[in-house]
């Protein structure tokens, strides 16, 4: 018997299957959008629930991506691979611009790049310059790179959190893209 799965779910099981232990999955994944939260209970099948704002949390990502220089087409590792040896300097920054109130995600694309830029400042027409040699605007586009996977890790947190509820000590395991997994 073969059974078609979605992507998403298949990066839930690839996650349980590196994670047998774990109660609950998260996985954010760009193709296809997806912030997603299965609830493994002890007993009984897996619950899937699909967290609000991940088009948005993606459509970000990917403008953020080509504003840096970098491949839009998988924006959460494009990010990733940027922000190596950089330290999220601007995450506060970046941090008031995707909003999670607990149920959904709000991102505007437009805005996350406005932040971009703003903490770029006499550098930001540069930012897209992925061969600049020079040091101040490398520094940036990695700084605003680690920022954003900083905050992106810090908004999973609190999803996970959040649903882990009265199983607040159970194991949670991550799948997806943007998890390299």
């Amino acid at each position: 018997l073969v059974r078609t799965i979605d992507a998403v779910e298949a990066d839930a099981n690839q996650a349980v299957m590196s994670a047998p232990e774990s109660a609950f999955v998260v996985v954010c994944s760009a193709h296809p959008p997806a912030l997603a939260v299965f609830d493994r209970p002890p007993r009984g099948t897996p619950q899937r629930k699909d967290v609000s704002g991940a088009t948005a949390l993606v459509d970000g990502s990917a403008a953020l991506s080509e504003a840096l220089g970098v491949d839009p087409r998988d924006p959460f590792a494009s990010l990733d691979r940027l922000s190596l040896g950089a330290e999220p300097e601007f995450q506060r920054e970046i941090a008031a611009v995707i909003r999670w109130n607990g149920g959904a995600l709000e991102l505007r694309p437009q805005d996350l790049l406005s932040a971009a830029r703003r903490v770029a400042g006499e550098h930001a027409d540069a930012l897209r310059d992925a061969q600049s040699l020079n040091a101040r605007v490398g520094h940036a586009r990695r700084a605003i790179a680690a920022s954003f996977t900083a905050e992106l890790a810090r908004v999973v947190a609190d999803v996970a959190d959040r649903t882990r509820g009265t199983r607040a000590s159970a194991p949670i395991g991550v799948g997806g893209p943007a998890f390299a997994n």
